[in-house]
């Protein structure tokens, strides 16, 4: 059995990421986008946010960045 530490994880990965490895887990919400980012911090409030680098890449800095500089997130 697989545990999670965290209540709230937020995915970022693409569409086509296998489903069945968050199947049996409530607590992890994925998006697909990069602008859906930062409206999901505010609804999910999350504990962790797992991103895939691949998918992101070029838009990872500017994404830390912006979630370093402002307190809410």
């Amino acid at each position: 059995m697989i545990r999670i530490r965290f209540k709230k994880v937020l995915l970022v990965a693409p569409d086509f990421y296998p489903e069945q490895l968050l199947i049996n887990f409530k607590e992890v919400k994925r998006i697909a986008t990069v602008t859906g980012i930062f409206p999901s911090l505010y609804e999910f409030n999350p504990d962790l946010i797992i991103f895939d680098y691949d998918y992101i890449g070029k838009d990872i800095e500017k994404v830390l960045r912006r979630i370093r500089n402002n307190k809410f997130y």
